[in-house]
């Protein structure tokens, strides 16, 4: 008798890619921070891959004039350096492990990665952390805002493509929500210059405004009272 309860139909898993097989043969590299703090032991094929930082480190006119050739010390401060096992992560994997986390958590994660990134003169690396910012927007409708751009901005120069990213954002979104007002403060001085700039911009030279202008429909406004 056929039995009834048939399960349904395996589909069998793909996990063919075209990307070169990972190289796990060479000599192992240690990464620390100047006050010996180990971050991470990676394989040199690995932390070369995009790295420009790491493929120069690991020269040998450069490795061989170290104490310990095989140790890279990173000089970034701690925070920068939080950001690390996601980077090793990211290294090994090809993704980012932030589930989980409160956005704003989230961001100030991924800003911290930027910055790291850019020590470490890894574009491919900075474009992902560009990529992961905007599907986490696009999932939450939630933009980097107060800490995460004050880190963007302390470690990057005028013109970053995370500098514009984030002054974009706010351009296009800011509004008088307490989410956005209360984080301001935290924002540095060089973010409100760009954001204004982008606002320029998207309104542009020949922008009309089509509410009425406060200060010609009530002037009173901006009047103040007598002290009694």
């Amino acid at each position: 008798m056929e039995h009834k309860d048939k399960q349904a139909k395996y589909t069998p898993k793909d996990i063919r890619t075209s990307q070169k097989a990972i190289g796990l043969s060479g000599p192992l590299i240690k990464v620390s921070l100047d006050d010996d703090t180990t971050l991470a032991i990676i394989h040199r094929e690995i932390l070369c891959a995009t790295s420009g930082f790491f493929k120069s480190a690991t020269k040998p006119e450069w490795s061989e004039s170290r104490a310990e050739p095989y140790t890279i010390r990173l000089p970034v401060d701690r925070p920068v350096a939080d950001a690390f096992p996601l980077y090793q992560h990211w290294l090994y994997c090809g993704t980012l492990p932030i589930s989980g986390e409160p956005v704003p958590k989230v961001f100030e994660a991924l800003a911290k990665a930027y910055i790291l990134g850019e020590v470490l003169l890894d574009t491919q690396f900075r474009n992902d952390i560009i990529d992961t910012i905007v599907v986490t927007w696009e999932e939450y409708r939630h933009s980097p805002i107060g800490k995460p751009v004050a880190i963007i901005y302390e470690g990057t120069l005028p013109g970053s493509p995370a500098r514009r990213l984030v002054s974009d954002m706010c351009a296009y979104i800011i509004h008088d929500h307490k989410s956005w007002t209360d984080e301001l403060d935290d924002c540095p001085p060089d973010f409100c210059k760009d954001v204004l700039r982008a606002i320029a911009k998207l309104r542009g030279s020949d922008h009309e405004v089509h509410k009425p202008y406060p200060w010609k429909e009530f002037c009173e406004s901006y009047h103040e009272n007598e002290a009694v």
